[in-house]
This record gives structure tokens, C-alpha cells and sequence, in this order.
């Protein structure tokens, strides 16, 4: 499997934690047991600095390399660009530690997290269709 196919199932395993996650998105549910979705957040943000790792090795190093003045500042875009999305990512674990933090505020939860899940599925969207198709083809290449 290429670097690039770990990467692009990094965005399905994620998706997937999204989908569950939303199918526990009932306010009067979470402010009586808010442990599985708790869970679900711990197990987002280990496959997320797995991907930012991935990213950082195998897509941001090679494509700012580049000798093609395009695909380097594309890639320099995309990478100042994680920040944010880390950021709204930290904000997000910050503000909901526990599964208590949850059913204190299951509808400010809720809230948040559809905008964090909003800003991670753009931003995969993005990758998959603008950033992955920059590596040269050997980077593709099963390892």
C-alpha cells in the first residue's frame, strides 16, 4: 500500500469515528451518558496525530521540495493551513475532558462538534482532491 493510501484511509477511519460519533449527537441521551462519544474523541485524536505525522513525513516534506514553484507553494498553503485545523481540534478535546464535561452541555457539544467535524471533512476533501495528486509518482509507490 502507497503513503498516499495510508493517508486516504486515515480520512475513511476518520469519517467513520465521525459517523458514529454523530449517531450519538441527542442532546437528552448525552446529558445522561456522554462515556461512548468520550471515547469516540480519544480514539479521533489518536488517528489524527498519526495522520499529521503521515502528512508531515510523506506529503509536506516531498512536495516542498519541489523544484516546480506550484506544487511547492500548494504544498506551503496546505501546511500553514493544519494549523488551524489543529488548533479548532485542540480547542475542541479542551473544552469536553470528560464525559461528565459532555452531559453538563450535551447541546453546546453537540454544537461544536458538528463545526469541528465540518472543518475536518472539508479539509480531508481538500487533501484528497488538491494535495495527494502533487506527489510524484514514485512517492506513491507501495512501501
Amino acid at each position: 500500500m502507497s503513503s498516499i493510501d495510508k493517508l486516504k484511509q486515515h480520512h475513511i477511519a476518520i469519517e467513520k469515528i465521525a459517523e458514529d460519533m454523530y449517531s450519538h449527537l441527542d442532546a437528552a441521551a448525552l446529558s445522561k451518558n456522554a462515556t461512548e462519544v468520550r471515547t469516540l474523541m480519544t480514539s479521533l485524536g489518536g488517528k489524527l496525530l498519526v495522520h499529521f505525522s503521515g502528512e508531515n513525513s510523506q506529503v509536506y516534506a516531498p512536495l516542498m521540495a519541489s523544484e516546480d514553484a506550484t506544487i511547492k507553494a500548494t504544498a506551503e498553503k496546505f501546511h500553514n493551513g493544519i494549523d488551524a485545523v489543529k488548533a479548532a481540534v485542540s480547542a475542541y478535546t479542551a473544552n469536553w475532558p470528560t464525559a461528565a464535561s459532555i452531559e453538563g452541555k450535551p447541546a453546546e457539544f453537540i454544537t461544536e462538534t458538528k463545526k469541528v467535524f465540518g472543518i475536518l471533512t472539508d479539509r480531508m476533501a481538500k487533501e484528497d482532491k488538491e494535495l495527494y495528486s502533487l506527489l510524484p509518482k514514485e512517492e506513491a509507490q507501495p512501501q
